[in-house]
């Protein structure tokens, strides 16, 4: 009599409000750990080096198992470990060429000859603004004609605010210590969601300089499609 006495109490205790509660919170916090570990996770911005697709401190949700399934695409803005310094992490840059693409910068525009093609075909880049349209140089001022051969396993990767960044045109600023090209294997995410920075000092969605960052979501330039090289 008095086991079942203590069993009823048990069970009572267990399905008590803030017992559920408790549980419920826990399987919560459980999902949420394995969606971050191995799904998704949230990412802030830093710096204004893919103006105007994304903007200094906006946040982004980027996807962790794309790149476990699926191979890299030409368009997609990935996060990754550029082995710059110890105080540049990760850096946030779009494919513009594959493996075993040719490509060029001539006249401050870019060419690409996929695998298969014959010839240099130039690209269309809508998500560059108007002080970036037409100005991917290499070097300020540099007329030179810039040839690259990309080999398995390599991807070249830019930034879309040109004027104002270094990436795999210039050895992401020294080519004298590595190489400019980017292994899957240090691709960590792509960008999966763009929300938004909510200025708080203002009660907008606005940055410091400010420009609107209003959420977009899947209207983001996260991914683009190159019709002419098709």
């Amino acid at each position: 009599m008095e086991k079942e006495k203590k069993e009823s109490t048990l069970k009572r205790f267990l399905n008590s409000e803030p017992i559920l509660f408790l549980k419920d919170l826990l399987i919560i916090l459980l999902i949420v750990l394995i969606i971050r570990l191995f799904i998704a996770m949230p990412f802030q911005i830093s710096w204004t080096s893919m103006k105007d697709s994304y903007y200094d401190r906006e946040f982004i949700i980027v996807d962790r198992i794309s790149y476990l399934f699926w191979t890299p695409k030409r368009w997609d803005v990935i996060v990754f470990r550029p082995h710059v310094n110890e105080n540049k992490e990760y850096f946030l840059k779009r494919i513009i060429w594959i493996p075993w693409d040719e490509l060029k910068i001539q006249d401050w525009e870019v060419f690409i000859k996929p695998k298969g093609k014959t010839e240099f075909i130039k690209i269309n880049e809508p998500y560059l603004n108007e002080e970036n349209k037409g100005k991917t140089w290499v070097w300020t001022n540099d007329w030179k004609v810039y040839n690259y051969s990309l080999k398995e396993g390599d991807y070249f990767v830019i930034w879309d605010n040109r004027n104002h960044s270094t990436d795999s045109r210039e050895c992401f600023g020294n080519c004298f210590k590595r190489w400019p090209f980017v292994k899957k294997d240090d691709m960590i995410w792509k960008v999966f969601l763009d929300l938004w920075y909510f200025n708080f000092s203002r009660m907008r969605f606005i940055t410091d300089s400010w420009e609107e960052t209003s959420p977009r979501f899947f209207e983001s330039e996260s991914t683009h499609f190159y019709p002419e090289l098709d």
